[in-house]
C-alpha cells in the first residue's frame, strides 16, 4: 500500500489515510469508525491518463467517486474520527513512528481536504478545472507526448514566414 493524503498515527486509531492498495484500487481508512470494508474505486483503467477520485463520509455513509462517478458505498459507517495531533498531514506519504513511510509513487495534482462531506454536483463540477498548465502540451491532454512534437512538427512545415507562424500554435 502506499499512502495519497493521510494524518494518522501508527498504531493509536487515531486520524485517516487515503492510500492505493497493492492491487491498485484507492481506499478512504477511517480510524475510530466501523471501518472494515471501507468503499474501494475499484481497479483504475491503466490507461496513462489523469483521474480524479473522491471521498466523502457524511457520519453514517462512506462514498467513494471515480472522475464524478459514485462507484461505491458503505452505510452504517459510525463513530468520530479523532485526528491524532502529533501528526502531520502528509501528501504522497504516511508518518509513522517519527518519519514518512509508504510512499506514492506517481503524478498527483490536487489534494483537498473538507470538513463536511461534499455533494456528488461538487465533486462533478471540480472535473471542470481541468489539468495543470504543462509546459509544451499543445493538445491539452495533461502531458507531453509524441503528439505535441507531431502538431509542433505540423505547424513548423507550414509555416513560411519566421517568426509570425509561432502564433499558430495555441
Amino acid at each position: 500500500e502506499s499512502a495519497l493524503v493521510s494524518k494518522n498515527g501508527e498504531g493509536n486509531n487515531l486520524g485517516w489515510r487515503l492510500r492505493r492498495e497493492s492491487n491498485g484500487q484507492i481506499r478512504l481508512v477511517t480510524m475510530g469508525t466501523a471501518a472494515s470494508n471501507d468503499p474501494t474505486t475499484g481497479s483504475l483503467p491503466s490507461d496513462n491518463q489523469w483521474r480524479h477520485v473522491a471521498y466523502t463520509w457524511d457520519g453514517s455513509v462512506k462514498r467513494a467517486y471515480l472522475d464524478g462517478n459514485l462507484v461505491a458505498t458503505r452505510t452504517g459507517v459510525t463513530g468520530t474520527i479523532t485526528p491524532d495531533d502529533l501528526a502531520p498531514v502528509a501528501v504522497g506519504a504516511r508518518w509513522s513512528a517519527g518519519s514518512f513511510s509508504r510512499w506514492f509513487t506517481g503524478a498527483m495534482y490536487d489534494a483537498r481536504v473538507y470538513n463536511y462531506a461534499l455533494e456528488q454536483s461538487d465533486i462533478q463540477a471540480m472535473l471542470n478545472i481541468g489539468c495543470p498548465p504543462v509546459p509544451g502540451d499543445i493538445d491539452g491532454n495533461c502531458k507531453v507526448d509524441i503528439e505535441d512534437l507531431f502538431i509542433l512538427a505540423a505547424n513548423w512545415l507550414a509555416c513560411s514566414q519566421y517568426p509570425d507562424c509561432i502564433s499558430v500554435l495555441p
